[in-house]
């Protein structure tokens, strides 16, 4: 199942309104406040996470093969 905005909302402490503003772009939100939606949404897995950030809930691997 996928999340919902209306999940982001509940999960940041704020309206649906406010997700609705900060993933639009559109002004009249704090930036502490953009910043918290904007973890919870990455967090849930509603967005993509941020360049050079790794997702929660996937693993990095290093794999070193031999030569030959």
């Amino acid at each position: 199942m996928y999340p919902t905005l209306t999940d982001v909302a509940r999960a940041a402490g704020v309206s649906s309104a406010t997700v609705d503003r900060v993933l639009n772009g559109r002004d009249g939100v704090r930036s502490r406040t953009r910043e918290r939606v904007l973890a919870a949404a990455r967090q849930l897995g509603y967005i993509e996470p941020a360049a050079g950030e790794q997702p929660a809930d996937r693993l990095a691997l290093d794999l070193v093969l031999p030569a030959g």
